[in-house]
């Protein structure tokens, strides 16, 4: 009897569901016309801290959130305080992050939260940032964060900025 010359994925049956494993340099096709269902996402997140930041501040300098050796997509980003803090429509401090090129040669604004009365902050209660668009990180490029200060701004506590993300395929 001749052995079969077909190799197909290894199917392992744990508690849970069933896993396909593809070999490294392997692949998955989906045909025109095929689908690929109930396929869960796997993201990955990023913290780090914030420091305080003093209204008025002269020199509050860039934080550096993540610099990467694989293209990412931004899902999220959330930032959670030690205290609350609530700002005016004209005297407030606005919490930005940046994308930096992968030689620093340019700047791009990607989210940013405003600290007013109508978007005030509660302590230990994480706030979303608002992306400014689909944010795509390429390989050796970096995430930064910093704050502006409106009139006289506000004091901003420590707290914690975290990221969450997809790996692109490369």
């Amino acid at each position: 009897m001749a052995a079969d010359s077909f190799v197909g994925p290894k199917v392992e049956f744990e508690p849970g569901g069933d896993v396909i494993r593809i070999k490294s340099g392997g692949s998955l096709v989906v045909d025109s016309g095929g689908s690929l269902t109930g396929t869960r996402i796997q993201r990955d997140m990023v913290s780090v801290e914030i420091p305080l930041a003093t209204a008025l501040s002269t020199v509050v300098p860039d934080r550096v959130i993540l610099n990467t050796e694989l293209p990412i997509t931004v899902k999220s980003i959330r930032a959670m305080y030690e205290a609350g803090i609530a700002g005016h429509a004209t005297s407030n401090t606005v919490i930005n992050v940046k994308l930096i090129s992968a030689l620093a040669t340019a700047t791009t604004a990607v989210a940013s939260l405003t600290f007013t009365t109508s978007n005030a902050v509660t302590a230990y209660i994480p706030k979303t940032l608002t992306l400014t668009t689909s944010v795509a990180v390429a390989a050796g490029e970096s995430l930064v964060q910093s704050y502006t200060f409106a009139s006289s701004g506000l004091n901003v506590g420590v707290g914690q900025l975290t990221l969450e993300y997809n790996t692109d395929a490369t």
